[in-house]
C-alpha cells in the first residue's frame, strides 16, 4: 500500500484486515511516499507486522540510505533486484549494500523481478549474475515476482512464461525452485502480527503449479525479447 505518515490506526487496521502486509516507498516516481518518510512509515506499521518494499530511483542510491536502512524497525524488501543495471554488475557498490543486508539482517528480501527492464544485453544476460549472486548470499530471502502488467511498456512486451523459464534456467540448482516460488514470500507475509492470510504485495505459486510451470518445454531458436 502506498500510504502517508499521517495515516491514523483505523485505516491501518482497515487495510490489514483487508490482506495488506506492506508498505511502498517510490523514488523511482517520487509522486507519493518516498525514503524521505522511511523512519516514519516504519513507526506507524510496525505494530501492524507491516514490512516496507523500496523501489529505489538508482541503484547507486543504496549506499547513501544504507545507515537509515540497518536502524529501520520493521522487514525491509528490495524491488527490482534493487534496480541495479545489468552493466553496472555484481561489483557496483549498489549492489554490494544489498547483499549486505540481506547476509547481517535477517529481515530483508530482494525481489527478482523486472530484470528485462535493467538490462542492457541482448536475452537480458547481463542479468544472469546479478540473480544468480541473489541466490548464492540467500536463497531463503530472494522471492519472485511478474511485474504484470508491466506498466509502462509500450512496446516489446515481455512474455510471462518466458521470463519464469528464463529466471528457472540461472538457478544455480533445481532444489531452489519451490523455496524461491513459495517459501520465501510465505515467510515475509506470514511473520510478525501478519499471519491471518496473504497480502497484496506478492502472490506465491504453490508448488505444484510450480512443478507443472517448469515441465519440459520444446526449445526455442531465438528467445524472445
Amino acid at each position: 500500500a502506498a500510504i502517508e505518515p499521517r495515516i491514523g490506526n483505523a485505516e491501518l487496521e482497515r487495510l490489514s484486515a483487508s490482506g495488506f502486509r506492506g508498505a511502498r516507498l517510490m523514488d523511482q516516481f517520487p509522486n507519493g511516499a518516498t525514503t524521505a518518510m522511511l523512519e516514519d512509515i516504519a513507526k506507524r506499521i510496525a505494530p501492524f507486522g507491516w514490512h516496507i518494499e523500496i523501489n529505489i530511483a538508482r541503484s547507486s542510491d543504496w549506499v547513501a540510505l544504507e545507515p537509515r536502512l540497518r536502524k529501520c524497525p520493521v522487514p525491509l524488501v528490495f524491488d527490482h533486484l534493487g534496480r541495479v543495471r545489468g552493466s553496472e554488475g555484481v561489483a557496483s557498490p549498489g549492489f554490494a549494500v544489498i547483499r549486505r543486508l540481506l547476509t547481517e539482517r535477517n529481515d530483508c528480501w530482494v525481489k527478482l523481478s523486472s530484470w528485462y527492464r535493467l538490462s542492457d544485453a541482448p536475452h537480458f544476460e547481463d542479468m544472469r549474475p546479478l540473480v544468480q549472486a541473489l541466490l548464492e548470499a540467500r536463497p531463503d530471502r530472494c522471492v519472485w515476482g511478474s511485474n504484470w502488467p508491466h506498466p509502462g511498456l509500450t512496446e516489446r512486451m515481455p512474455n510471462d512464461a518466458d521470463l519464469v523459464d528464463q529466471l528457472d534456467s540461472w538457478l544455480p540448482n533445481a532444489s531452489l525452485r519451490d523455496g524461491l516460488f513459495a517459501a520465501p514470500t510465505a515467510h515475509l507475509l506470514l511473520c510478525g502480527k501478519a499471519r491471518s492470510a496473504f497480502g497484496s504485495a506478492f502472490f506465491p505459486l504453490p508448488p505444484s503449479l510450480c512443478r507443472y510451470r517448469f515441465s519440459p518445454r520444446p526449445p526455442r531458436s531465438t528467445p524472445r525479447r
